[in-house]
């Protein structure tokens, strides 16, 4: 192969690995604001629910379990792009600099946990907020709603 199309070449696996690190970084922060943001609207929803004395029928309680559910399927596509983000950085580490099945990523990778313990992170965190949204829609839907008049101060008027 001549220099010229050879550094071409170079240059042109260069452009793209950098630009699906970028593409991974973007994804990487998508899946926290996702996770952040919908842990914000399960308890702000809680939160409305709570300080509001109505009866509510056994849906309108659970959908929460909905958005969480919702969310952690968002969260898990998106792992799995990430995951082929990575394992093409992976060939496009191999292409640039010929190390073979020593790149540093496959390295990395072989450290025992393979990225393990964030993914395990994320996984856990979702399933203790959908198993907290269901506890929290059945408690709800069983309680009875604590009207105002119940908790007013006697009045001094003689009747």
């Amino acid at each position: 192969m001549p220099s010229n199309m050879t550094d071409h070449r170079f240059q042109f696996l260069l452009e793209q690995f950098k630009l699906h690190s970028r593409r991974l970084g973007d994804l990487q922060s998508e899946r926290s604001k996702i996770t952040t943001w919908s842990t914000l609207a399960i308890f702000g929803y809680f939160g409305w629910v709570l300080t509001n004395a109505t009866e509510y029928p056994i849906f309108v309680l659970s959908l929460p379990v909905l958005f969480v559910s919702l969310g952690f399927a968002y969260v898990f596509g998106l792992q799995k792009i990430i995951d082929r983000h990575s394992a093409f950085l992976d060939h496009l580490e191999n292409e640039l600099f010929r190390t073979g099945p020593n790149t540093e990523w496959k390295k990395f990778k072989t450290k025992d946990h393979r990225g393990r313990p964030l993914r395990l992170l994320f996984f856990t965190y979702w399933l203790a907020l959908w198993v907290g949204t269901i506890a929290l829609s059945g408690l709800l839907s069983q309680a009875t709603p604590v009207t105002t008049e119940s908790i007013s101060p006697p009045s001094d008027s003689p009747n």
